[in-house]
């Protein structure tokens, strides 16, 4: 994996809005580090942490800075999926193309292309999988691939969803726990993430954070994807930034209005 600070592709600006620089958080860096040797072993590894916290956002960020040697499949699993509807997005996401089938099919359709393309294969949501699934994933991971492979799995709180079944839990090898951001570190790292917020008065990001995004990266970029969809140019002003608030939220934000610091 690539440590050092990339631009964000087109693609996935729905985390990252454009002209937006990758920021490595500490948990980003341990799972990017862990990488190569995942990759060699098979390895599992689970992030875990409350919706807004920041789970998709470290995907993406890792997926875009990864081996552009490796595979890197992104599959997102959404609610009251049936165990063939996650194989779909599984075998879509490793393959690149639609596999036509039953959910057996795909998983060995899935398990063959394994066999020869070093593959990084990311889960998001995986708290929607049932227990028949994750054990049809468990089977794929512990699978001796000669190439390469490594499974990533994310959720709100998917420790305890794993950890329903013993012979699930027992074969993540790593656990990265999730939480949103103090006000003063969520701060900085937006002002290093994006070019706008990098040349605002920090005190304003505080009060945007306090009185809206609350350490939440997902709502820091709807802000800021409001703010490009408004055509703003220039330091973020108070004016500026009450108007695509009250654009986001439908209601008015009075940002001179300090609430207590949670910094």
């Amino acid at each position: 994996m690539q440590h050092a600070a990339a631009r964000v592709p087109y693609d996935v600006q729905r985390t990252f809005t454009e002209h937006s620089a990758l920021v490595l958080t500490p948990q980003m860096r341990m799972l990017a580090a862990g990488m190569p040797s995942a990759l060699a072993r098979g390895a599992a590894t689970a992030v875990s942490g409350p919706a807004g916290c920041g789970k998709t956002t470290m995907l993406k960020a890792v997926a875009a800075v990864a081996d552009p040697a490796v595979n890197t499949a992104f599959a997102d699993i959404t609610r009251g999926s049936t165990d063939r509807q996650v194989w779909e997005e599984i075998a879509t996401a490793v393959l690149g193309v639609t596999v036509e089938g039953t959910a057996r099919d795909m998983r060995h359709a899935t398990l063959e292309h394994l066999v020869t393309h070093p593959t990084l294969l990311i889960v998001d949501e995986a708290q929607f999988i049932g227990r028949a699934g994750l054990l049809q994933l468990r089977w794929l991971w512990a699978h001796p691939f000669p190439n390469g492979f490594a499974i990533v799995l994310a959720g709100s709180d998917l420790f305890s969803h794993l950890d329903a079944d013993e012979s699930i839990a027992s074969r993540i090898n790593r656990r990265i726990a999730l939480d949103h951001h103090t006000a003063a570190t969520m701060v900085t790292h937006i002002q290093n993430h994006h070019r706008l917020a990098a040349i605002t008065d920090r005190d304003l990001l505080v009060r945007i954070n306090e009185q809206y995004a609350q350490g939440s990266w997902r709502k820091w970029s709807n802000f800021l994807a409001e703010l490009r969809d408004q055509q703003h140019r220039g330091p973020i002003t108070e004016q500026a930034a009450q108007q695509a608030l009250t654009s986001i939220t439908g209601r008015y934000i009075d940002l001179a209005e300090r609430q207590p610091s949670r910094r």
